[in-house]
């Protein structure tokens, strides 16, 4: 069989284009919609959470992947007890421990808990 050599990136950025009339923030969890298109990060289902706006770039995010710190929802906080478990968008800088009855996108896994807020690595 002949030698195959994949192409590879580096995995930590990702652009998307941004959907028409959507509003994003440097440093807010950037997600993508069910077409694949950047949208801001909202209490909703069918959100792909995929890290911390990095930079926008006219129609385009860029979005980049790690472990970023956001809020933690005083009416549903994330404790230690969710470490590696999943956490849930309240909104584009707020995340919380449960889905709302299947009413929330998953933010990412809860890396740690500070009094600051929520690590979440996506």
């Amino acid at each position: 069989m002949p030698a195959f050599n994949a192409p590879e990136i580096d995995g930590k950025f990702i652009a998307l284009k941004l959907k028409a009339e959507e509003k994003v923030c440097l440093g807010e969890i950037g997600c993508a919609d069910a077409d694949g298109l950047a949208v801001a990060a909202k209490t909703a289902t069918g959100l792909k959470a995929l890290g911390r706006v990095d930079h926008i770039e006219d129609d385009r995010i860029v979005i980049k992947k790690g472990v970023f710190r956001y809020a933690n929802d005083g009416s549903d906080p994330v404790t230690a007890a969710e470490i590696a478990e999943d956490c849930y968008i309240t909104d584009s800088t707020t995340v919380c421990k449960t889905s709302a009855t299947n009413t929330k996108s998953v933010a990412g896994k809860v890396f740690a808990v500070d009094d600051a807020g929520v690590w979440v690595e996506f």
